[in-house]
C-alpha cells in the first residue's frame, strides 16, 4: 500500500483524470439554486478531492494489472441522475495512446 505521491506518475495521472470527470459531473448540482447542493454532495466532493492529498486520501496499492487499487467514494442519489447527463468519453477509433501524455507512453 502507498500514498498517492508514492505510485508511478502514470497511474497519478489516471487517478487524477478519474476523478476530475466525477467531479465535473457534480460541478452542474454545486450552483446555488439547485436543490441537490447538501452535505452528502460536499462530502462525496471532498472525498474526491481527497484522493490525491498523502495526508487525507485512501491507501493505493497496484494490482495484478499494474493499475490503481483504491477505494472510490460512494456515489449520492443525486449524482446518479446527473450522471446520465453526461456523454461518455469518446467512442470512436481515438487510440488510447493518444490520451495519455507523451511522456507516459
Amino acid at each position: 500500500m502507498a500514498k498517492f505521491s508514492e505510485i508511478p506518475e502514470g497511474l497519478q495521472y489516471i487517478i487524477r483524470a478519474t476523478r476530475n470527470r466525477m467531479l465535473s459531473v457534480t460541478d452542474r448540482l454545486m450552483q446555488s439554486d439547485r436543490p441537490e447542493n447538501n452535505s452528502e454532495l460536499l462530502a462525496y466532493r471532498k472525498k474526491l478531492r481527497d484522493l490525491t492529498d498523502d495526508d487525507a486520501g485512501p491507501a493505493i496499492t497496484i494490482n495484478d494489472d499494474d493499475m490503481p487499487d483504491l477505494t472510490w467514494p460512494t456515489k449520492p442519489d443525486s449524482i446518479l441522475v446527473e450522471e446520465r447527463k453526461v456523454p461518455p468519453f469518446p467512442q470512436n477509433d481515438i487510440d488510447c495512446n493518444q490520451l495519455l501524455p507523451e511522456w507516459s507512453r
